[in-house]
């Protein structure tokens, strides 16, 4: 689906922003060219960037992600 019809930017090329490391409604603007006309689309772009973020933060972590937490030992002298 088309987000940003002045640019002919769709939600699929928003996604690969992200992927690629895209954070803000500014860095989505400078990779893909959404909201930099007429700026009717940055509310869904930022939509999609936010979901984006929720899913992130609630997928798993892999067997190489997972962290374990370790005992520190404390030597008082």
């Amino acid at each position: 689906m088309y987000i940003c019809i002045c640019n002919a930017v769709n939600e699929s090329t928003i996604k690969a922003a992200i992927a690629k490391g895209a954070t803000t409604l500014r860095e989505l603007s400078a990779a893909t060219g959404v909201a930099t006309t007429c700026g009717k689309c940055a509310g869904e772009a930022m939509r999609i960037l936010q979901q984006a973020g929720e899913t992130t933060l609630q997928s798993p972590a892999t067997a190489n992600e997972q962290c374990f937490s370790v005992p520190t030992l404390t030597v008082v002298a």
